[in-house]
């Protein structure tokens, strides 16, 4: 009885511990269980907004694309009438300028007219004042020039008139003395062998040949000195009569 109650304890502890086991197996098997049914409801609360994010974005894609359209066909509708009405504000703004030209370009006409007669008749009265004094200014200037000019010919007309006369002079008394030495029997008796005596006569000659080379070459000096005068004169009455011209401006 002692071996067989050894027994049965023995047995009903190793029953219990084996109930106790399986009872922890079993609730480690519905907790194991409920984790797959979480995990799963995850897994399908997942899923679910997924496709429900699919489905509303593509909701939204078709509203938007909807939306764009109708926006494009409005806008297009506004453009057109915006253009239709901006184009028949230009055609009347264009009619109205158009007219308004006509009318301000027959107006302009008559008066170009009118103002271009007076400003003609201005404009000459005023060219015609100044550049009469201006001649008047230079006639008596030139008037001025024609009396000192006249009064340098008449001195130099006398000037010549003393030169030439010096010339004459000059010769005269040359000849004069030629003459007289010629005449003198002193210059027969001056002679010594192997010299030879030039003849007066052909003396005479060279010397009146030189008197009037030198005449010559003194009056062409003469007539080239007037001619450079007369043209710095005239280039002096030119700018002379600028400055005067300037200082009456």
């Amino acid at each position: 009885m002692g071996e067989y109650q050894l027994n049965y304890d023995h047995n009903s502890s190793r029953r219990d511990d084996r109930l106790v086991e399986m009872n922890m197996a079993v609730d480690n098997q519905v907790e194991y269980s409920k984790e797959i049914e979480r995990e799963m409801e995850q897994q399908q609360s997942c899923l679910t907004y997924f496709f429900t994010q699919k489905s509303d974005g593509f909701r939204l894609k078709l509203v938007m694309k909807a939306w764009r359209s109708y926006f494009a066909v409005y806008k297009r509708k506004a453009r057109l009438a915006a253009f239709t009405r901006n184009n028949l504000y230009r055609k009347k703004m264009k009619r109205l300028f158009t007219s308004w030209r006509g009318v301000t370009h027959e107006e302009f006409t008559v008066r170009l007219d009118h103002e271009k007669v007076t400003f003609r008749t201005e404009l000459e009265s005023q060219i015609l004042v100044q550049w009469s004094t201006k001649v008047n200014a230079l006639l008596l200037y030139v008037a001025e020039l024609e009396d000192k000019i006249k009064e340098e010919q008449e001195a130099r007309e006398q000037l010549a008139e003393i030169y030439d006369a010096s010339l004459n002079v000059g010769h005269n008394r040359l000849v004069t003395e030629t003459q007289h030495l010629q005449q003198n029997p002193l210059i027969h008796e001056v002679n010594c062998d192997g010299c030879e005596v030039e003849d007066p006569q052909t003396r005479i000659q060279t010397i009146k040949s030189r008197i009037q080379e030198r005449m010559m070459t003194e009056l062409a000096q003469r007539k080239n000195s007037e001619r450079s005068n007369d043209a710095s004169e005239t280039h002096t009455f030119n700018y002379q009569a600028n400055s005067h011209v300037q200082q009456q401006q």
